[in-house]
């Protein structure tokens, strides 16, 4: 069963809500009453009403919340966020789920460190790039193997990597990687 057969049929857009809650395709004139359509416009939007308050309660409670330096900050923090969200919502619209992504980007995020500041520290900056991407990638086709091609279920194999990556990352350093090379920083710093 596909993972958009399950949400309700007031959440989806459109004529996809209608045809799931009818049980067929809708008629081409039918129409909703002004209660659904207000319902519909809260459902859809909701998000932005909570991302006001919670900007205006932060921006109340905290003295240097409202300044265009922690927002510089909040946005670029979001960024690699928003990058995970939209690999997310690949799997998840193909009808799967992925339980290890975060532990993918925290693995490859400790390998690189390990790397190009433990381990090799007079290579350039921007191999830390290249490395990163690689050891994603690579990472990540250990679960697509998994069930693309021996057909394991992804919830016990993302499960089963999640907990592997975990364990890997803490085995590498079990904290942050400090002391980083100027040359890992040329990249980003312009």
């Amino acid at each position: 069963m596909r993972f958009s057969r399950l949400l309700p049929g007031a959440l989806l857009p459109g004529a996809a809500a209608e045809a799931l809650s009818e049980g067929s395709t809708p008629a081409a004139g039918v129409r909703r009453s002004a209660g659904q359509k207000v319902r519909l416009f809260i459902v859809r939007n909701l998000i932005w009403a909570i991302l006001l308050f919670v900007f205006l309660v932060f921006s109340l409670t905290l003295p240097n919340f409202f300044t265009l330096q922690n927002t510089h900050f909040i946005l670029y923090v979001a960024s690699a966020i928003g990058l995970l969200v939209f690999a997310e919502s690949l799997v998840l619209i193909s009808g799967s789920m992925d339980l290890s992504i975060a532990h993918i980007a925290g693995l490859s995020s400790m390998l690189t460190g390990a790397v190009t500041i433990q381990w090799l520290p007079f290579l350039p900056g921007w191999t830390g790039i290249v490395f990163i991407v690689v050891a994603g990638a690579m990472l990540g086709s250990v679960n697509g193997f998994f069930v693309g091609r021996v057909g394991i279920n992804p919830f016990l194999v993302t499960l089963s990597t999640f907990l592997m990556y975990n364990w890997l990352t803490f085995s590498i350093n079990r904290g942050a990687i400090s002391n980083v090379s100027p040359l890992l920083l040329t990249v980003t710093d312009g």
